[in-house]
C-alpha cells in the first residue's frame, strides 16, 4: 500500500477497498482528481464545463452504459486535462461498484511493457488479452506512442483487447492525444478506432495545454 493512500483496516466497506485498489493504478497525481475540482476557468470554458458535465453523466448512467457496451473517450491535444477527468470518472465508478478489480487503470506504456515482458518471461501474450477483457469497466490512459503509429503487432494485441471487450459488450474509459477520429484511425488502426467509436461518448478536448500557462 503506497503511503499516501489511508491505510486500510478490518472495518472498510467494499467501496473503501475498490477505491483503494484503483488508487494505487491511477498513482499520486491524479488520485485526488475530482470532477468538481477540474478548472473550468480560461481558455474555452463552456467547452470545459461541456466536457465536465459529459463525464459526470456517463458516472451516473453507467449501468446503462455497462449494458450497451458504452465506452468513453476523451479525445484532444496533450495537456488538456484528459487524465485528470477520467482518473475522476474511473475512480467514482469504482467506488460506486465496490468490487476490487471491477475498474481496472492503465496507461498505455504499461500496458505494452506488459505485453513485451511476455516475451522475456516466455509467457503467451493471450495471458494479457484475456487479463484486460475481464474488468467491468477498462481504462487505458493514451494508448498512442509519443509520435508515429503503434508498431503491427502492438496494434494487433490492442485490436484484441478492444475487440474481445467490444463482442462481451464490456466499456472502455480511453484518453487519446488526437486532434481528430481520423489521426487516431492512423496511429491506432482503423480497425480498433472504429469499435471504440461505435456507440461511445465522445469528449473533446479542444482548449489550450494547462502545462503551457507556466512556459
Amino acid at each position: 500500500m503506497t503511503d499516501y493512500l489511508p491505510q486500510q483496516d478490518s472495518a472498510e466497506s467494499a467501496d473503501d477497498l475498490a477505491t483503494h485498489y484503483i488508487d494505487e493504478q491511477i498513482g499520486k497525481r491524479y488520485v485526488r482528481c475530482r470532477l468538481d475540482t477540474f478548472d473550468c476557468t480560461g481558455d474555452e470554458p463552456e467547452n470545459k464545463k461541456k466536457a465536465v458535465a459529459q463525464c459526470r453523466d456517463y458516472v451516473n448512467g453507467f449501468p446503462d452504459h455497462h449494458e450497451a457496451g458504452r465506452s468513453l473517450i476523451l479525445i484532444g491535444p496533450k495537456g488538456t486535462g484528459k487524465d485528470h477527468l477520467v482518473s475522476a470518472v474511473v475512480r467514482e465508478i469504482a467506488k460506486r461498484l465496490g468490487k476490487p478489480g471491477a475498474v481496472v487503470f492503465r496507461d498505455g506504456l504499461s500496458l505494452y511493457a506488459e505485453v513485451k515482458a511476455t516475451y522475456d518471461n516466455h509467457v503467451r501474450t493471450d495471458s494479457v488479452v484475456e487479463k484486460y477483457t475481464r474488468p467491468i469497466l477498462l481504462s487505458i490512459s493514451d494508448p498512442l506512442p509519443p509520435v508515429g503509429a503503434l508498431s503491427q503487432h502492438d496494434q494487433s494485441v490492442i485490436l484484441r483487447i478492444i475487440d474481445g471487450r467490444y463482442r462481451e459488450c464490456l466499456p472502455l474509459a480511453v484518453t487519446v492525444n488526437c486532434s481528430s477520429r481520423k489521426e487516431m484511425s492512423d496511429r491506432l488502426g482503423p480497425q480498433a478506432t472504429d469499435r471504440l467509436f461505435d456507440c461511445a461518448i465522445v469528449v473533446v478536448c479542444n482548449w489550450k495545454s494547462y502545462r503551457k500557462a507556466y512556459e
